[in-house]
């Protein structure tokens, strides 16, 4: 579910939004939905994204 650049209005939204995309396995970095004229929200959601998608990397390593 992608979330409208105008609900996030603060870092940690954005962060949390990045995130949960992050998690997802078909969601790439370019679908950022916040553009670069804020580039303060649109770091911390890619920070967030970064952050689910190792998340996402370690729930399926192996250890056999």
């Amino acid at each position: 579910m992608m979330v409208d650049h105008f609900d996030l209005t603060t870092e940690e939204q954005a962060r949390a939004a990045g995130k949960a995309a992050g998690a997802q396995a078909g969601m790439n970095a370019i679908d950022c939905p916040i553009f670069h004229d804020r580039l303060d929200l649109r770091s911390a959601w890619m920070d967030g994204f970064s952050e689910g998608r190792v998340s996402q990397s370690g729930n399926s390593v192996s250890t056999d």
